[in-house]
């Protein structure tokens, strides 16, 4: 019994000193080369669905033990209801700095499944180990846009800006809210803000961007791959707005200062009035500016902007010529610049300055943005924007492009005759036949035996019959628009071009293709191309659309873009994909001269040159006065050639009305194209140009050659390509 007592007594005595003992102990070393990112989806979690949109990573090894980890980011989502894309960038990072990259993805309305992950180059076998993964479409905060949405990217270094109050001032719903284009008035106005230092390097995940306002930032805080990014994004038909500042000049040597057609001039001090400010719709009171306020005068540190070019808007300030801001053209798209930063006058934050940046925005957006309107009547709301969408472009032009990609005798339904024929004359074999042999020959009970044989036999007949029927080679149907800018002082020769491509590749067999681009280096430098699946869609949103069937593939991106390095296609399918590609080659060079003015009768002459190797099939020339005019010329252009068209010009369509070419469902015409997801923007930005006065020449190639092909294949190719070049028409006799 002692010995009992005592062995409790010691067991007691040890329980009661775990705590301290556990207290004491040392704690477990941390991992080494942990890795802490940080991911940010979309412009503070906006997006559109199925457009690109940025995920922002920041990556840090903590506990470093090497100097450098060879790394690779990668995202596999669904990118609309049939395709899973999986993506991949490089990601090496050096010790004790931290890494910023930034991918660029499409996913559809509400994904549930974003994973992201961060996988380390292993050093004992040739693979990569992953470290870090995450489900952000769970674990961060999305917000899908429709297409009346508006989203203003606001860059700003310091401070808080009177923009983001845009989004409680302006939308309190129809008829108050940002009236955007042809769903005016119903939509909501979004704002994101971005340090300039952590600008997105590629122009794809500007897509789903409305406006991008540049407010006074440290301009040379901007990565070279950004300012680029930037231009090519106006260059396709981006709206930029610049707000100059008085500590932080913009330098000629800026790729943004560069883009602009003239050069700011120095800077100087420029007295305001309360007129002024009346006009801007304000008011002064001492104790909320932020410059000195007597005799109902003020000063500003201002910008000289009065070089700007004739053809550019201006707002000037009270009683003067002098520009507080200029806005016009740059390629497809449009650029305001305002002479100094309308919240350096207000010392407040309640949103003083916030209408001067409304008539500020109003200028960049002449014809699709107006703050505080009505909104357009039913008539005024064209059918593909009726009802409100998430889906990118017009949802029957798409449908009706790649209805022409998949239109292959191999892709047709069987007839149900044949079905019917065949399961009639296995059913007559199986009886009558089989039945009235066997008893000839008194072998009845063989029936299992010759009902196995005729089985096999017939599968083996309808496997290499479908083949037959279904064959064939492997084949490649595209159809393209190309698009392009008539350059400052060189008339007839495009400045900035863009390209869209949708493609189908059918496949005889399952395999894994690639993508070959060949002549990479005969192309121009600046050339960035993207690709993604597209899918026919029924302009369905507000739900998710899965498929019970996910297609894989596989892109890695770079600085040019992404490339797909994985492609299966099953036996007897088709896969269609769209690539976007910006600052390619156009195969025209084009003059055009006019006589009359606008809403008259005018001849029309224009002088069309091939650059192409490939000939020029038909084609015409559009024009807009009072109403659309156009020339249509169906005389062949050979490689290499010029010819020479002129005549009166006939009344035509209006330029964004897709319904004669989307709706004839007997014959494709290719210009539904001009509709369809990734070049609907552009025609709209085209047809802005023709109403202030520019000419659109038009072309058609039915054997284009292609950018890119199938690795190590043979294959046929279909291409129809559609070129568009924008000139400014000259006086002719």
């Amino acid at each position: 019994m002692g010995f009992t007592k005592l062995y409790s007594a010691t067991i007691l005595a040890l329980l009661l000193a775990m705590p301290s003992l556990a207290q004491d102990a040392p704690a477990p070393k941390k991992k080494d080369d942990n890795p802490n990112i940080t991911c940010t989806p979309g412009w503070s979690g906006y997006y559109r669905p199925q457009r690109w949109m940025p995920l922002q990573f920041q990556v840090v090894i903590e506990n470093p033990t090497k100097e450098a980890y060879d790394g690779t980011l990668r995202v596999v989502a669904k990118q609309d209801s049939l395709v899973e894309m999986t993506t991949e960038k490089s990601a090496l990072v050096t010790k004790n700095l931290p890494l910023e990259v930034t991918l660029a993805v499409k996913i559809l309305y509400a994904p549930n499944d974003i994973k992201v992950e961060y996988l380390e180059k292993s050093g004992t076998f040739t693979g990569y180990l992953p470290r870090w993964s995450e489900n952000i479409a769970q674990t961060r905060r999305l917000t899908a846009l429709l297409n009346q949405d508006l989203l203003f990217v606001v860059v700003k270094d310091f401070g808080s800006s009177s923009l983001v109050q845009l989004t409680q001032r302006y939308n309190a719903g129809p008829g108050v809210g940002m009236n955007y284009g042809p769903s005016a008035g119903t939509g909501a106005i979004r704002v994101s803000t971005q340090a300039v230092d952590k600008l997105p390097d590629d122009w794809a995940v500007y897509d789903a961007v409305d406006l991008v306002i540049l407010q006074d930032p440290q301009w040379q805080r901007m990565t070279q791959p950004a300012r680029q990014a930037l231009v090519q994004w106006v260059h396709r038909g981006g709206k930029l707005l610049l707000a100059l500042g008085g500590s932080n000049p913009l330098t000629g040597d800026h790729a943004l200062a560069a883009m602009l057609p003239f050069s700011v001039g120095p800077l100087a001090a420029r007295e305001i009035e309360a007129a002024q400010l009346e006009r801007w719709g304000t008011a002064a009171t001492s104790e909320r500016m932020a410059t000195s306020w007597a005799n109902g005068r003020t000063t500003v540190a201002h910008w000289d902007l009065s070089a700007a070019p004739a053809t550019w808007s201006r707002n000037t300030f009270h009683n003067t010529d002098v520009p507080w801001m200029v806005s016009g053209n740059v390629g497809l798209g449009q650029v305001g610049v305002v002479a100094f930063n309308p919240d350096a006058l207000f010392t407040d934050d309640v949103g003083s300055a916030l209408p001067m940046w409304v008539q500020a925005i109003d200028m960049v957006r002449p014809d699709e943005a107006h703050l505080n309107t009505g909104p357009p009547t039913e008539d005024e709301i064209p059918y593909y924007d009726r009802p409100s969408r998430c889906v990118p472009g017009d949802p029957q032009a798409t449908n009706s492009v790649i209805s022409h990609l998949l239109a292959i005798p191999q892709l047709r339904p069987l007839s149900i005759w044949w079905v019917i024929g065949l399961l009639s004359a296995l059913a007559l074999l199986l009886g009558p036949l089989d039945y009235l042999v066997l008893r000839k020959f008194d072998r009845l009970p063989w029936t299992w035996i010759t009902s196995t044989v005729v089985i096999v036999l017939f599968s083996i007949g309808a496997w290499y019959g479908v083949q037959r029927i279904r064959g064939g080679t492997l084949q490649m149907r595209v159809v393209s628009v190309v698009d392009g800018v008539e350059a400052p002082n060189k008339p007839g020769q495009p400045a900035h071009t863009s390209a869209t491509y949708y493609g189908g590749i059918f496949a005889p067999e399952s395999s894994n293709y690639v993508l070959d681009t060949p002549g990479r280096d005969g192309r121009l430098s600046a050339e960035t191309s993207w690709w993604s699946a597209i899918s026919p869609d029924g302009g369905r949103y507000g739900y998710n659309d899965y498929s019970l069937v996910s297609r894989p593939l596989g892109s890695a991106q770079d600085d040019t873009g992404n490339r797909l390095v994985s492609l299966p296609i099953s036996i007897w399918s088709m896969q269609c994909l769209l690539n976007e590609t910006q600052d390619a080659a156009i195969p025209i060079h084009a003059t055009v001269y006019t006589v009359g003015g606008p809403g008259e009768t005018r001849q029309i002459k224009v002088v069309v040159t091939n650059l192409s190797d490939r000939e020029i099939v038909s084609g015409e020339v559009r024009l807009f006065g009072t109403t659309w005019q156009q020339l249509r010329f169906n005389k062949r252009i050979p490689p290499g050639d010029s010819e020479t068209f002129e005549g009166p010009l006939a009344f035509t369509d209006e330029m964004t009305y897709s319904g004669r070419w989307v709706n004839n469902s007997s014959t494709f015409r290719p210009e539904a194209a001009f509709f369809a997801a990734g070049t609907l923007e552009r025609t709209r930005a085209i047809e802005r140009l023709l109403k202030q006065g520019a000419a659109l020449v038009t072309v058609r190639y039915d054997d284009a050659s292609l950018p890119f092909t199938i690795a190590k294949r043979n294959n046929d190719v279909v291409h129809i390509q559609m070129a568009r070049l924008v000139v400014w028409p000259k006086a002719g006799q």
